[in-house]
């Protein structure tokens, strides 16, 4: 009776409002959970908890827009921070965690935004009273019409759904013909979500950039990731795109040239090293992701100079230019294989993440 006509798109378990929950972070999060549990829990119970982790990430975020209730990327990261001298005892022993669990500086991230969220969106439920007794009533008030604002607006996939926070259950999604032919080869390496030719990309770098992208779509993360995951895979892809053409024909960029672009720009757009520092902090980029695209940069420049070196004229040099880019694409499209969850346009081939 409660299942909808509508199938949820393909890839998700669940929806909240317009957000997706995807089958890829489903079993992530499972993954993760699996190694603190150590096979304590029966798999209906872990199920329930993993997706009810994941939909009310979501409750919390979008209850923190309609409240304008913000958490700084400074302030999660002084909490990451905090979290893993509590909980590690030195930096090895957390990438260690890290290693056998599966988890992502990314998942703690999230983790922590989420307790931030929590504490301050329950004492806006209480700001004004005056006694216990008033903020008591205040808060199991506020919090049971919490509950009901976005159960109504969750909807689980069948054999995903629990009732304590769906409202509605759906379908999931049929793989279609195409997507099935699309399928092929064994499963990518563990850690990786793609490939191009042999040059793997991993989890890790996809969950970085994916907080940048987050950043800089408003400041916060949690923007949709429907619009953004194919637009970080893509930007990933053409790291290894450039990299390899630039190969074949020979372009090279020394470390001096990197170091020097590098500068030049840092001192046109930052004229303070504040200036800079606080980018680096609101961007969630890293000195070192800002020279890998500034040697990108430079590398396509030297591509495209060697494209249309032939050219006696501007005319000349965008017909030369677009032909090449055809050719381009298409070599490093045959060359390209992306995990379930994370195809794009730029993937010939789909493969099966590691189990």
């Amino acid at each position: 009776m409660l299942a909808a006509s509508t199938a949820l798109a393909p890839g998700l378990v669940a929806r909240v409002a317009d957000r997706p929950i995807y089958k890829t972070e489903y079993d992530h999060w499972t993954a993760i959970y699996d190694f603190g549990d150590e096979g304590e829990t029966k798999p209906a119970q872990r199920s329930e908890e993993v997706l009810g982790l994941l939909i009310v990430f979501n409750w919390y975020d979008l209850e923190a827009e309609r409240l304008n209730v913000s958490v700084s990327p400074a302030e999660v990261r002084r909490g990451v921070t905090e979290a893993k001298a509590d909980e590690w005892d030195t930096e090895a022993e957390f990438q260690e965690y890290l290693r056998k669990s599966g988890a992502t500086v990314a998942d703690l991230e999230r983790s922590v935004r989420f307790e931030l969220l929590v504490e301050r969106i329950s004492k806006r439920y209480v700001a004004g009273a005056k006694t216990d007794a008033d903020r008591s009533r205040l808060y199991v008030r506020n919090a049971r019409r919490f509950e009901a604002r976005f159960r109504r607006m969750t909807a689980c996939g069948t054999g995903y759904f629990y009732k304590d926070y769906c409202v509605k259950e759906v379908p999931l999604a049929a793989a279609t013909p195409a997507s099935a032919s699309r399928a092929a080869g064994p499963p990518l390496a563990p850690g990786l979500v793609a490939r191009v030719a042999d040059r793997p990309i991993y989890k890790t770098d996809f969950d970085h950039w994916m907080v940048v992208a987050d950043m800089a779509a408003d400041g916060e993360v949690g923007d949709d990731p429907a619009e953004l995951r194919p637009q970080v895979m893509q930007f990933l892809l053409s790291f290894h795109w450039i990299d390899l053409e630039a190969e074949r024909l020979g372009v090279n960029v020394s470390q001096g040239a990197i170091d020097t672009a590098f500068r030049r720009q840092k001192r046109q757009s930052f004229p303070k090293a504040t200036d800079f520092e606080k980018y680096l902090a609101e961007s969630g980029q890293t000195v070192e992701d800002i020279k890998r695209r500034v040697r990108i940069d430079l590398l396509s420049n030297g591509i495209r100079d060697r494209a249309v070196a032939r050219a006696k004229t501007s005319e000349g040099q965008q017909r030369l230019l677009e032909r090449y880019v055809v050719r381009f694409t298409n070599r490093y499209r045959r060359q390209t294989a992306c995990g379930t969850g994370y195809v794009t346009e730029d993937c010939v081939k789909e493969v099966p993440l590691s189990a």
